[in-house]
This record gives structure tokens, sequence and C-alpha cells, in this order.
């Protein structure tokens, strides 16, 4: 049971415009500045909640007694006559005396009693999905204490389930007793994107800074200019440049602290076009495009014999009854030679010899060079 404090407002006598009791009046109860439903106390021992609405009685006042606030919570509190047309709304209302309060915090009290469904989820009555939205951060206090999570999901049938990605090791456990939401919104933050100018911006941690990480075929599917992570298919970092994906980095490396060996693929799977008044230099041999035997079924794909070179996400294939213009999207079984592919465009072809051709282009003045 929460500690509570007393209401500051509607526990006195309500009436009408004609200064008769207004009888049958309703008090609904949310969390500060939502639409969240939370509950309110008949007393002070915190132990019976109010109905939600509070019903007024004959004589104007709170049918089951006294408001009482949960300590540390601050809510909304909206009085409506009988017919629910709304007369007045009090938010940001917190207990008399509630020093908890004089504190700053990065936790809402979310008011609600989490109900444990699994080491990564938890339910809640009601529907609560507009304040415990995918990103928003979540506090637990479980049998061991305090743990910390990431709300990845929630949806509402009969309760509201949410599910998180916890921190670390933590989970969740039978021993839930409750649940606070971050101060800051995962969906629409009060923080603005971060800029550096006028000088630099170091770190002083022996900490890293967190990449995305993800194979080619989780690569953002509508990236914008700039964006970085590390693929884990190639094992290296890779940003976008507008118009296509490249790695970032790079340069010679070696045993220890060597830096002796500029490496480079075999294979050119993407059609390339060297940038005008440039050189390049890549060591061969060098195989270029895609050949090899395969059928397509729907959007899959299936490479059953490799003749040279390899396939990538992105590359156009060709052959026998292939529709025109279609590309690897995603890996499936296969990342490169035989195996299984999603296909851009959905068809029916038989085996049939599977081709990719890719084109280097080298600007008039600009040179390559194979070693």
């Amino acid at each position: 049971m929460p500690a509570v404090k007393l209401s500051p407002v509607f526990n006195n006598q309500i009436v009408d415009s004609s200064g008769n009791p207004a009888v049958g009046w309703k008090i609904y109860t949310y969390l500060a500045g939502t639409s969240t439903t939370t509950n309110t106390y008949t007393d002070q021992t915190g132990t019976v909640a109010q109905t939600n609405p509070i019903i007024l009685n004959s004589l104007g006042f709170p049918t089951n007694g006294q408001i009482w606030l949960a300590t540390g919570a601050q809510y909304k509190l909206v009085l409506a006559n009988a017919a629910d047309v709304v007369q007045k709304t009090q938010d940001y209302v917190a207990g008399v005396n509630d020093t908890s309060l004089t504190s700053t915090t990065q936790w809402i009290n979310s008011g609600l009693t989490p109900t444990y469904v699994s080491a990564s989820s938890f339910s809640i009555v009601g529907n609560q999905t507009a304040e415990f939205h995918a990103g928003r951060r979540c506090q637990f206090t479980t049998s061991i204490g305090q743990v910390y999570g990431t709300i990845t999901a929630s949806a509402y049938s009969t309760v509201t389930t949410v599910t998180v990605q916890m921190d670390g090791t933590s989970v969740l456990d039978a021993g839930l007793t409750t649940v606070n939401i971050g101060l800051i919104r995962g969906d629409y933050s009060a923080l603005p994107d971060v800029s550096f100018y006028n000088g630099n911006y170091a770190y002083t941690s022996t900490d890293g800074i967190g990449l995305p990480v993800g194979t080619s075929a989780q690569r953002p599917s509508n990236p914008i200019k700039g964006h970085i992570r590390f693929n884990s298919t190639v094992n290296q970092f890779e940003g976008y440049s507008g118009s296509s994906w490249s790695s970032v980095g790079g340069g010679a490396t070696g045993g220890g602290g060597d830096q002796v060996f500029i490496e480079n693929s075999k294979y050119v799977t993407q059609s390339y076009t060297l940038s005008a008044n440039k050189n390049a230099s890549v060591t061969g041999p060098l195989t270029v495009g895609f050949q090899g035997t395969g059928s397509i079924s729907g959007t899959t794909l299936t490479i059953s014999a490799v003749s040279a070179g390899l396939l990538s996400i992105g590359s156009t294939i060709t052959g026998s009854g292939v529709t025109a213009g279609t590309t690897i999207t995603a890996f499936g079984s296969g990342t490169g030679g035989t195996g299984t592919y999603t296909v851009s465009a959905s068809q029916t072809v038989g085996s049939t010899t599977i081709s990719s051709i890719v084109a280097i282009t080298v600007p008039s003045g600009s040179r390559l060079v194979i070693l």
C-alpha cells in the first residue's frame, strides 16, 4: 500500500451554480498532464482505493470519504457534473505537505500496480499504451530492489501488456510491486537533437560510444545521409553517403600495432563510379558481378550453384524469365553464395542461369590500377 497525503482540492463540499450540493457529480483522477487514470485513496492508510470516478453524495462530498493522494505522485483531478460535462480541472496536484516532491527526480510515479508476466513483460489495468509506449524508460521495484529497462512494445486487450528490454542481466520477477516511467518520453522527446559547435566535445570516461550493430539485411529501410553503424555480416563499420553504404575507416592493419597491410575484397558486387578527377588502385584478382544457377518462387531466390562472384543486398539480377529490375532485398540462408535470398518482385522462375551485371565506371581523366 502506498504512503498517502490528503488532497488539497475537492475535499470540501462542492455545490452547483445555484448553491445546491452537487449530487451525483464526479471526480476523475489521472496522472498529472495525462489522460492515464490512476488511483486515489479513501483514508490515511492508503489501503482502499477510491472509485474512479469518485461520486459525490447528497451533501456534495466524496461518497467513500476524503480523497488521499499517493506520496510522490502528481495528479490531474477533473470535476464533471452528473451528465459528464466538465466543470473544473485541477492539474499537477500533490498531497498536502508532500515533501518528497521538493527534490527533482527523473521518474514519474505511475500510480499503477504492475502484474508480473515474464522476465521481460508485465501488465497493468486499463488502456495505458499512450504513456507506456515503445522507447520510454521504466524503473521497477522487484524482489532484489530497483531494476531498469526500456519499453519495446505495448498492447491493449483486456489489460495493457508491456514488453521491455531490461538493462544488462536484470530481469523482472514475481516480486514486482511498482513501475515508474521516465520523465522524458520515448516518442516525442523534449530533448533537442544535439549539435556541437565552436569547440570540441570530449569523453573523459573509459566507456565507449555504442553504435547500432546488425547484419546487412538489418540496415535501416530509410537511411539518412550520415548514418553510421557496424555491419556484422562483413565485420566492419559502414556509413551511408546519401545513395549507398560503404566502409568507414579501414587504413593499414597488421599484427599488434603494425600498420602495414591494406586489405580489399576480391569481389565487386555493386556498380561503382570513381569520383571525378580521382584515381584508384586495387589488388587483384577481382571477380566483378555474379553468375550461378538458381530459381525463384514468390519472393524467394534459391541459388543452387555458383560459377563466379558473390551476391549482395542491392544486387540487380538477370536471367531467363526473371522480371526486369529484380533486386536482392535481404539474405536468407545465403550470404553471397548458395542459399536463399529475398527478391523485390514476386515471380516464378525455373532453374536457370542467374547473373548480376556490375559496372565499374572510370571518368575521363581518371585512372584505375589493378595490381
